[in-house]
């Protein structure tokens, strides 16, 4: 393997076809000054053992599909020049936080651009660069970095700095003064050099030229924020921000391994057209269901699906997920929820779902009481909640939920009596309670008040130990 060879200073593996995770063993090429890995088909993310290559000068690993946050132990790599992890978003990308790079004495050019990077640029951002006064180029361009450029960058002297198409809210006004920034091109045109401001644009999102201003937006259309490459409507910077929804939950689920993933993450391609995407209608991006059941998920859902401004349908079952609930009020017109067979253990934040009319969460890994959460989703029409292990008797708060009109607690290891006040769900269509531990008479109210009633089961009271109804 070439990991035997330890003696090695230079290793070039760029323009190939090399997949798979970066190998740990990268770090017994203790040796290497150069790594060049660009163009090729390297995944996950980059092993913690790079930071044993002390010796490395350049590293550049551009233009793959790598994933996951970047290593901490980048900083151990003393000796470095050049970094370059450029082009890795197309199908997944770098995200979670932008490291500080605080211990790079001797760093000349970072090329971290077309990533997924969140989060500020921290203050101590390139701090341990020892000579300030040298040509240093960072591009961050097409990330999702927001805040404030920090003033704590006006130490260095010749900065290159790139920030276009993230989401950059300000700069720092001594920044705005360094007349070598930017190769010269801060003295001439002051801030707009750095990143044009909100709602001006250009296709570079800064002036670096007389003839390429900062344009201004044309009526009926915005850009939120520093260095942007265009202005677009409200309704688009909407479909923007619920693509980005989007692809965040494909990233955590496993998207590449779905069984059907259909133009997921094609930014030639509408989101309305992604596999299992349902938009409000042909003329707008905005996402009113996703239903993709059997199809494979793993992970945890994001929280941030529930920010879908449309979104009233979701449905994941048969998906071995973790599913939180967290921000679901964010969701005010989600009435559709389906997670049977999830791996649900607990509904703690559900009852802040109250636009929700169809639960179905049967087959999950439910036990005791049934979950006091589904006591204050007063419009709830649809509960399905068989095949639990669940235990006791029916609850009476069940009897809030007076606009059920199907209701199903089969095989869910329930006891003691069907209890009278079930008589005051009027609405009921559909009922089945078989395959509990039922005992006892029938309720007159059942028979009086459910004249609605057109499917009730109550069937096989006795195999799981109960007496049976009488």
């Amino acid at each position: 393997e070439l990991f035997n060879l330890v003696h090695l200073s230079e290793l070039y593996l760029n323009f190939n076809r090399f997949s798979g995770r970066l190998s740990s063993k990268i770090g017994n090429l203790h040796n290497l000054v150069e790594l060049f890995l660009f163009h090729n088909e390297l995944t996950g993310q980059l092993p913690a053992s790079i930071g044993k290559l002390n010796q490395l000068k350049i590293f550049t690993v551009a233009k793959n599909k790598l994933e996951g946050t970047l290593p901490e132990e980048l900083n151990e790599l003393t000796s470095l020049e050049i970094l370059s992890l450029e082009g890795n978003g197309v199908d997944g990308g770098i995200k979670g936080p932008l490291l500080d790079f605080s211990s790079l004495p001797n760093l000349q050019q970072l090329f971290l651009n077309y990533n997924k990077l969140t989060g500020t640029i921290p203050e101590t951002f390139l701090s341990g660069v020892t000579n300030k006064f040298k040509d240093l180029k960072v591009d961050l361009i097409s990330n999702e970095l927001q805040g404030i450029l920090p003033a704590s960058l006006s130490t260095f002297q010749k900065l290159r700095l790139y920030v276009a198409d993230n989401e950059i809210e300000g700069i720092s006004s001594e920044l705005c003064l360094k007349d070598e920034w930017m190769g010269g091109n801060v003295q001439d045109f002051s801030c707009d050099a750095i990143a044009c401001p909100p709602n001006t644009h250009n296709s570079f999102g800064r002036q670096s030229d007389s003839n390429i201003p900062c344009e201004p937006c044309e009526d009926g259309t915005k850009a939120l924020f520093y260095g942007s490459l265009e202005c677009i409507t409200d309704k688009a910077h909407e479909g923007r921000k619920e693509r980005d929804i989007l692809e965040e939950f494909y990233r955590a689920t496993g998207g590449e391994s779905w069984s059907i993933n259909t133009n997921w993450m094609n930014d030639e391609v509408s989101i309305c057209e992604w596999h299992g995407v349902t938009c409000e209608n042909e003329n707008v991006e905005s996402v009113e269901s996703l239903h993709l059941s059997k199809n494979s998920l793993t992970g945890a859902t994001p929280s941030s699906l529930f920010s879908l401004p449309q979104i009233q349908e979701i449905n994941l079952s048969d998906n071995n997920v973790s599913f939180s609930f967290d921000g679901v009020e964010d969701a005010k017109n989600l009435n559709y929820l389906n997670l049977d067979a999830t791996g649900l253990t607990s509904l703690s934040g559900l009852e802040k779902a109250t636009s929700l009319t169809l639960l179905h969460i049967n087959e999950n890994d439910f036990d005791g009481s049934i979950p006091t959460e589904l006591f204050s989703l007063a419009n709830l029409e649809v509960l399905f909640l068989s095949a639990n292990s669940f235990s006791g008797e029916l609850p009476e708060e069940l009897r809030n939920l007076s606009n059920l009109r199907f209701f199903d607690v089969s095989n869910c290891g329930l006891s003691g009596h069907i209890p009278e006040w079930m008589g005051d769900l009027t609405a009921l269509e559909y009922l089945r309670l078989d395959q509990n531990s039922f005992s006892g008479e029938l309720p007159f109210a059942l028979s009086t008040n459910l004249v609605q009633l057109e499917h009730l089961d109550i069937s096989d009271q006795k195999s799981r130990g109960g007496k049976g109804l009488e």
